[in-house]
């Protein structure tokens, strides 16, 4: 049974303002990048959106360190490791193309391994935008979204919801990612239940907008 929406909303906002102030008190008790962009919608969706094709924990583990990675790997391919963050230095063409590249190849890899979560372009781009670059910040960033991910889980029960692990292969059946949609340049076949209706135009009013034939 689906909650009331102010019970729903209760349950979004009270588990997000936990899991991310536990986050920030990590980093404030560690001294370390434990609090970063792109753990507020990994957050949020543990609470909106908890199962699976959104959400499961080992897909949001890593899915965040694929972006991690991807984003350092155009980094260093660019040269750009020690560039310094673009929102300080301003954006150039290698930067560009590397940002661009680093979401690009997160999202194919993501969808090949089928463990979908769109916050980690998030992720990839404070990577490859030099915002978060050594070693140890790269390393926290990992930390951090263990630890968001596993408290999720865990809040997640308290509410009777059991967040899964990792998304179950078992059935065939759905569009868990997005195997079943529709490439852009062909139309999908529309099954005979999907046709529009066409409800009868009120007594009294005509297609054409005038008086009905009497």
């Amino acid at each position: 049974m689906a909650l009331p929406a102010s019970a729903a909303a209760s349950v979004l906002f009270l588990g997000s303002l936990a899991v991310l102030a536990a986050a920030g008190l990590a980093a404030l008790l560690s001294n370390e990048t434990l609090l970063f962009p792109s753990l507020g919608p990994t957050a949020m969706l543990f609470f909106a959106r908890p199962l699976p094709p959104e959400n499961s924990v080992g897909s949001t583990i890593v899915a965040h360190w694929i972006g991690i990675l991807v984003g350092l790997g155009c980094l260093l391919a660019f040269g750009l490791r020690e560039a310094g963050p673009a929102v300080v230095k301003g954006v150039t063409p290698s930067r560009i193309v590397a940002a661009a590249l680093s979401v690009a190849v997160t999202a194919a890899i993501l969808r090949l391994i089928r463990a979908p979560h769109a916050p980690a372009g998030a992720t990839t781009l404070i990577v490859s935008l030099g915002v978060l670059t050594t070693a140890t910040q790269l390393v926290m960033m990992a930390a951090s979204v263990v630890l968001v991910a596993v408290l999720g889980w865990a809040l997640n029960l308290l509410v009777g919801v059991r967040v899964p692990w990792w998304p179950s292969r078992r059935s065939t059946e759905g569009n868990e990612v997005g195997e079943q949609m529709p490439v852009p340049w062909r139309p999908a076949a529309a099954a005979s239940g999907d046709a529009t209706r066409l409800f009868p135009l009120p007594q009294g009013r005509s297609s054409e907008g005038s008086p009905p034939p009497t």
